[in-house]
């Protein structure tokens, strides 16, 4: 079994201020955030029942993951070699290839799975053709 919540609207407290968190088209008001890091919506109480799911509801792995190659590492090694000789920092590179820095840091460890354009976009940052990143040295 796992628990659902079920929320009915209840009338906002005046004395209590109140946020707006977007959602789509939907605009929740919400309190400010609580002491442990978290946001509790101020005006809407929220009961908790019990339902049963299909297993093939709750995936295993909800994140789809591929698997890593030899060109990761080659394009890795390229890219934290060409960024050390122009003296960029990671964020200097993210700027020039108008691409997100922590994305840039996974290439970097061989963690994303990087497309054709943006291969293009970080050469692009460094100031070379795209292909010398792909070159086993």
């Amino acid at each position: 079994m796992t628990d659902v919540r079920e929320c009915r609207r209840r009338p906002p407290n005046p004395r209590t201020p109140l946020l707006i968190l977007s959602k789509g088209s939907r605009r929740l008001p919400v309190e400010p955030h609580s002491p442990l890091g978290m946001i509790a919506i101020s005006n809407v109480e929220c009961n908790l029942k019990a339902v049963a799911l299909k297993a093939s509801i709750w995936p295993i792995c909800p994140v789809k993951r591929t698997h890593k190659g030899p060109l990761r590492d080659i394009l890795a090694k390229n890219m934290r070699r060409l960024r050390a000789v122009r003296g960029l920092s990671q964020e200097a590179l993210a700027h020039e290839s108008g691409l997100n820095r922590t994305y840039l840091s996974g290439v970097e460890r061989s963690e994303r799975n990087v497309s054709i354009d943006n291969v293009a976009r970080i050469a692009n940052g460094l100031g070379v053709e795209p292909w010398k990143l792909l070159k086993d040295d």
